[in-house]
């Protein structure tokens, strides 16, 4: 993880990975499955909890579509709950994944 320079007074040790939860949730079987059996590896594709996906256009949510049709490798999605049926065999959405334990 890349940090930006702190200032910090000499009683301040910074911990790294301090914020990590050791109780993670496991990654469902069907995840599990898809991504073992990606023969060119996978892509875990997410655009975080600021960007909420069901306000996107369809037009911006085809042009994602199409550009991961055109992979060799998996991709595991993560998007709100929409109903995508012009999805390649390639992609796989989930609301939600346990993020850590995936990658």
């Amino acid at each position: 993880v890349i940090n930006y320079i702190h200032p910090y007074t000499p009683n301040i040790v910074p911990v790294g990975g301090i914020h990590i939860n050791p109780q993670t949730s496991p990654v469902p079987q069907d995840v599990l499955k898809f991504m073992d059996d990606a023969k060119e590896g996978f892509i875990y594709f997410g655009l975080g909890s600021l960007v909420p996906t069901h306000l996107m256009p369809n037009e911006v949510l085809n042009i994602f579509i199409n550009v991961f049709r055109k992979l060799p490798q998996r991709v595991l999605w993560k998007i709100d709950s929409r109903n995508l049926s012009n999805l390649p065999s390639n992609v796989m959405t989930k609301p939600w994944t346990p993020q850590l334990n995936v990658l």
